[in-house]
């Protein structure tokens, strides 16, 4: 057990108090996977958890050791999760109570109450940027200490097998003499690419899980929207768009190595917050249309439909109305106004929506505030559509806004939270 483990535990463990004295019921009515992650409620907290972590040695914080050899492929793959667990827990806490301090993300408003949280920023001086740049430092480490751990349990593995191997062929062939630089090298060659294999074959690194990638992305969708050039923009879609594919990627780890074994941990698994807080990270960018801009605009068009489309293609990730939203904001934001190719993509993307039973409010107000208001232009066909199948239709006050029910029956089901439309 390593040291920073004991103190780290007793902060993410910790129950949440009762409002007043009476003290916890006696038979609880909600299970405590229900309640809400605790939070770091203050800077004090997080300035104490977050300098172990980042000054802490690579493969200290959990480590691989020679008798973790001996376990099954399961075995093996459970016990890095469960060496990993307390600080995987450590630094999401951390996060959202980063996460907390930023206006606008989702863990804004479930953090301290106004008050207090208004006395606690007058004592921290970080702005959006430096925190932003704080909570990417912690997931950095965390990789770094996943990557550690399996290198480490690859060169164990890898030793074994050469091990065996070597001592087999002594005991068929004899010991020779003679051995060449050649077979030297060729041992190190074979050991390298066993070392190789067996990276590959052990599924996501332990240590970084989904929720460490998704409370970094809602942060980044709401920092974006105050980036004072164009450089910034680019800086942060960036960083978002490879957060996306990290976390996709440590889930199709899991998928190719351990799905015909095993249950893949749903610590690797997105959410639709990965996918959509990146749209949300587009369509919230500063872009004025100008020329200089051009290279913001094409990233912008880039990652967004990359995205959408990786989504559409997931093995489990369905399209939500936030989705849809988004990429209305995305094309009203990015495209010409008054086009054809404009109303063409609008009227696809509404299709979409309506064929995964998510239409809401907020998809249609997208559609027709942001790509076709009143007076627009997008061709014959598509105006048409628009007055006679939407405009004319929409009752934000009637049942199903005033759509068949099919439109929308799965808007709630398909959200990441089902109390909000955000994600």
């Amino acid at each position: 057990m390593h040291a920073f483990s004991s103190a780290a535990a007793v902060k993410v463990d910790d129950e949440p108090t009762s409002s007043n004295d009476e003290g916890p019921r006696s038979l609880p009515t909600v299970h405590s996977r229900h309640h809400p992650p605790p939070i770091a409620q203050s800077m004090a907290e997080i300035e104490e958890l977050s300098p172990p972590i980042l000054k802490s040695i690579p493969g200290t914080l959990f480590e691989y050791t020679s008798n973790d050899v001996r376990l099954s492929k399961q075995g093996e793959y459970d016990s890095g999760l469960e060496k990993s667990n307390v600080l995987t827990q450590t630094i999401e806490y951390i996060l959202r109570g980063h996460a907390a301090r930023i206006p606008n993300t989702i863990w804004h408003s479930r953090s301290l109450a106004e008050q207090d949280r208004n006395d606690d920023i007058k004592e921290d001086n970080m702005n959006v940027e430096e925190r932003l740049n704080a909570m990417l430092q912690l997931l950095r480490r965390i990789e770094e200490e996943g990557k550690v751990f399996v290198d480490l349990r690859s060169t164990y593995r890898c030793q074994l097998v050469m091990h065996d191997s070597a001592t087999a062929s002594v005991e068929e062939e004899g010991f020779d003499d003679d051995d060449d630089e050649s077979n030297v090298i060729d041992a190190r060659e074979e050991s390298s690419w066993r070392v190789e294999q067996f990276k590959k074959t052990y599924g996501a690194e332990p240590g970084p899980s989904t929720s460490i990638y998704d409370i970094i992305l809602d942060a980044i969708s709401v920092h974006i929207c105050n980036t004072s050039s164009t450089k910034d923009s680019l800086h942060w879609i960036r960083t978002a768009n490879d957060l996306r594919l990290k976390a996709n990627a440590r889930y199709a780890k899991d998928v190719q190595t351990n799905m015909e074994q095993f249950n893949v941990d749903r610590l690797s698994t997105p959410t639709p917050l990965t996918f959509n807080a990146v749209l949300r990270t587009v369509a919230n960018a500063p872009y004025s249309g100008k020329s200089d801009e051009d290279e913001l605009r094409d990233m912008a068009i880039e990652v967004a439909f990359t995205t959408y489309d990786s989504m559409f293609h997931h093995r489990i990730l369905e399209r939500n109305s936030a989705t849809f939203r988004y990429m209305f904001e995305v094309l009203a934001k990015y495209f010409p106004e008054n086009t054809q190719s404009r109303g063409n993509i609008a009227y696809a993307i509404f299709i979409a929506c309506k064929n995964e039973h998510v239409l809401d409010e907020d998809v249609l107000t997208a559609l027709l505030e942001k790509i076709a208001p009143v007076g627009s232009d997008h061709g014959y066909e598509f105006d048409k559509w628009i007055e006679r199948d939407i405009r004319k239709r929409f009752n934000p006050s009637s049942p199903n806004l005033g759509f068949p029910l099919n439109f929308s029956n799965m808007k709630k089901t398909k959200r990441h939270d089902k109390r909000s439309a955000t994600y």
